[in-house]
C-alpha cells in the first residue's frame, strides 16, 4: 500500500513538532517509529541561538544546538552538558563554566577571557582562534583539542590535560603549564615566551620554531624522554 508522508518541522523553544498526515492508512509500524526517531535525531538542526538560549536555561542542558554568536558572559553554566555545541564566535567571557562538558564543541574565535573552565572537559573540541587570556584551566582536559592561533597569554593551564593538542602558532605567553601533558602535542610556532613548564610531560611534542625564551622548565619531561635536569625520569 501506498504511503505519503507530509513532515511539518517547527521550532519552538525547546522541541521540534512533528506532524504527520497519513493520507492513507498504513500497517507500517517501523516507518512511523523510524520516522519519529528520525526527528528527534534532527531536533538540533532546527533550533535558532535564541531558542537554544531559552532551552539551555530551561534544562541545563543543549548537546548539538545551535549557541553561534550568543552572548552568555558572567553566566553560570558550571556541570552543564554541551558537548557538540555550535559556539562559533560565542561570548562567554567571565562566565563560570566548572566541570563543564564542552567536547567536540565548535569554539572557533569565541571569548573565554577570564572564563572558569576549571575541571572542565574540551576534549576534541576546536577552539582555533578563540581568546583564552587570563583563564582558568585548572586540571581540564583538552586532549586532541585543536588550538591553532589561540591565545592563552596569562592563562592556568596548571595539571591540564593537552595530550595530542594542536596548539601551532598559538599564543601561551606568560602561561602557567605546571604540571601540564602535553605528550604528542603540537606546538610548532607557538610562543611560550615566560610560560611556566615545571614538571610538565613534554614527551614525543613537537617543539620546532617555538619561543621557550625565559621558560621555566625545572624537571620537566622533555620531547627525547629526558628532564631538563639531564637524568631520564623513572
Amino acid at each position: 500500500m501506498n504511503l505519503k508522508i507530509v513532515l511539518v518541522i517547527t521550532a519552538s523553544t525547546a522541541t521540534v513538532l512533528g506532524t504527520f498526515y497519513l493520507l492513507k492508512q498504513t500497517s507500517q509500524p517501523q516507518l512511523m517509529a523510524n520516522a519519529m526517531k528520525a526527528i528527534r535525531g534532527a531536533e538540533h538542526l532546527v533550533l535558532t541561538p535564541a531558542s537554544s538560549v531559552e532551552r539551555l536555561r530551561q534544562t541545563r542542558k543543549c548537546v548539538k544546538c545551535n549557541l553561534s554568536g550568543v552572548d552568555l558572559s558572567k553566566t553560570d553554566l558550571s556541570n552543564v552538558d554541551l558537548s557538540g555545541a555550535n559556539l562559533t564566535g560565542a561570548n562567554l567571557s567571565h562566565a563560570k563554566l566548572i566541570n563543564t562538558i564542552l567536547s567536540h564543541a565548535k569554539l572557533n574565535q569565541a571569548n573565554l577571557a577570564h572564563t572558569n573552565l576549571q575541571g572542565a572537559d574540551l576534549n576534541e573540541a576546536n577552539l582555533t582562534r578563540a581568546n583564552l587570556n587570563h583563564t582558568q584551566l585548572l586540571n581540564t582536559s583538552l586532549s586532541r583539542t585543536i588550538l591553532k592561533e589561540t591565545s592563552f597569554e596569562n592563562a592556568e593551564l596548571r595539571d591540564a590535560n593537552l595530550s595530542f593538542a594542536q596548539l601551532e602558532r598559538t599564543n601561551l605567553n606568560r602561561a602557567s603549564l605546571y604540571g601540564a601533558i602535553l605528550t604528542d602535542a603540537t606546538l610548532v610556532n607557538a610562543d611560550l615566551n615566560g610560560a611556566d613548564l615545571r614538571y610538565a610531560n613534554l614527551f614525543r611534542a613537537k617543539l620546532r620554531n617555538t619561543d621557550l625564551s625565559k621558560v621555566r622548565l625545572e624537571w620537566a619531561i622533555m620531547p627525547d624522554g629526558n628532564s631538563y635536569q639531564g637524568t631520564v625520569p623513572y
